[in-house]
């Protein structure tokens, strides 16, 4: 089966013009920052961050 949708440039092979290796360098950098986001997110809902509480 074939995916269908928007073609994600490879942002590392230089023979793509400059406007391509930018786009796929932003498909690399919203999925990485998305990635990190769901994994704050699960370690502050799971606890692991229960000692960096706020203490006044």
């Amino acid at each position: 089966m074939l995916a269908k949708g928007i073609r994600f440039p490879n942002p590392f092979q230089r023979n793509h013009p400059l406007k391509e290796r930018l786009q796929g360098f932003t498909y690399v950098y919203f999925y990485l920052f998305v990635f990190i986001s769901a994994v704050t997110g699960i370690c502050i809902r799971q606890g692991f961050f229960s000692t960096m509480e706020r203490k006044y």
